[in-house]
């Protein structure tokens, strides 16, 4: 990987703040940070500032490996240098987790077969696709587990049960989709599909940054790096211009047009294609990116990963990215959410409460549904307050009232 040197604090507080995100046990933190605190020491030792990957080399080196560490404290100071490493190159918090099991019993795998190429026949996106497998899993193993070996023996008891039993609610709709797909093919003879509890996730409103804020994040880019360049140019993208950190991931070289000064691509989430005006400063900082501190590739995306064999980078990455350059800016983030979407949801929020229409913002924005948007509007004070009506003075009985005299 490319020798990137970070001040090992820094290091040190974006660790640990990852690692809270991540939910990790109080205790596991503190290992991790007493053996950062083992190569600082080293490096003081040894008169080093910056922490990079060779450093971190000579530490294993000649104070892990030349120990008498057993095999489990070796492992973990190896994990502990790669976290550190993964987030001096850029790349986050990487960890991979194997795609769990979503087979069905063997009866039902025709079924499942048959239901998913319908959903994605009549244009399900693939994320949903993906939603409807998982509830799939979960229903048709819960009915092989309670003797139900067949669709025909599906009851209203066995859809109340596990519609009661189902943790995770949003997984509602796609059960009711599917029993009504059954019931409409012949599997069923009722339809069940009005036995599943309607549930409203209610409105999410969004946290959002000022203006002020959004600036100081920029301006906590270190532009002189390769690193810091790209990483420039990810966040304008996602702050100027509001887009998604899977299509900031996933941008390709043929999406930008720097003649019409226009940025083409189809939206991940949505499958709709999107246009977008290339404001002067994206423009620039993408061009100051790619024309001199661009890993030299044969990949068409336009991001990639900062160490060899430098391919594209992934959503996480993108998210690593923005949280990085929110902390390094000192703005208060405290009980905030503090990621891409919360740039996306800022620029929709100054562009709403600014006066542009929601038809403009939405189109920017790349919503589907003309409502999508309405939630970014936020309440002004101090339109409310012109917009009070004033109080009448009081009259009759409650005049009387006020007045000390009785009614």
């Amino acid at each position: 990987m490319n020798n990137i040197q970070i001040p090992i604090d820094e290091l040190y507080d974006q660790l640990t703040l990852i690692l809270q995100e991540e939910k990790y046990a109080k205790s596991t933190i503190q290992l991790y940070q007493e053996h950062v605190k083992r190569i600082k020491k080293f490096m003081l030792a040894n008169n080093i500032t910056d922490y990079s990957s060779s450093v971190a080399d000579q530490y294993y080196k000649k104070e892990v490996e030349s120990r008498d560490y057993n095999y489990t404290t070796k492992r973990f100071f190896r994990t502990v240098i790669r976290r550190l490493n993964d987030i001096c190159s850029g790349a986050g918090f990487v960890y991979s987790v194997p795609r769990k099991d979503l087979s069905v019993p063997d009866q039902y795998h025709a079924i499942k077969t048959d239901y998913l190429e319908h959903c994605r026949k009549i244009g399900n996106r693939p994320s949903t696709l993906k939603t409807k497998e998982r509830l799939l899993y979960l229903f048709l193993t819960y009915l092989d587990e309670n003797n139900c070996k067949s669709l025909e023996c599906i009851n209203s008891s066995e859809i109340i049960q596990f519609s009661v039993n189902l943790k995770n609610k949003e997984f509602y709709p796609e059960l009711r989709d599917f029993l009504r797909y059954l019931f409409a093919q012949g599997y069923i003879e009722k339809d069940f599909s009005t036995l599943v509890p309607k549930f409203n996730r209610g409105i999410r409103i969004p946290e959002t940054y000022d203006i002020s804020e959004i600036i100081e994040i920029e301006n906590a880019v270190d532009r002189t790096s390769s690193l810091g360049k790209r990483d420039y140019a990810i966040l304008l993208l996602a702050s100027r211009l509001g887009m998604r950190a899977g299509d900031i991931a996933s941008l390709k070289l043929d999406s930008l047009d720097f003649k019409n000064q226009r940025i083409c691509f189809i939206q991940n989430k949505t499958g709709s294609v999107s246009e977008l005006y290339m404001v002067p400063e994206i423009k620039t900082a993408l061009m100051d990116y790619l024309s001199t501190d661009r890993p030299a590739s044969t990949s068409d995306y336009v991001f990639l990963k900062s160490c060899a064999p430098y391919s594209e980078i992934s959503y996480s990455v993108v998210s690593f990215v923005v949280k990085k350059h929110m902390i390094r800016s000192g703005i208060n983030i405290a009980g905030k959410k503090h990621g891409p979407h919360s740039l996306r949801a800022s620029l929709a929020s100054s562009m709403v409460n600014d006066g542009i229409s929601y038809e403009t913002v939405r189109k920017v924005l790349g919503h589907d549904s003309p409502n999508a948007i309405r939630h970014y509007a936020r309440l002004d004070i101090q339109m409310l307050r012109n917009c009070a009506l004033e109080c009448p003075a009081p009259s009759g009985t409650l005049h009387q009232f006020l007045k000390g005299g009785r009614i």
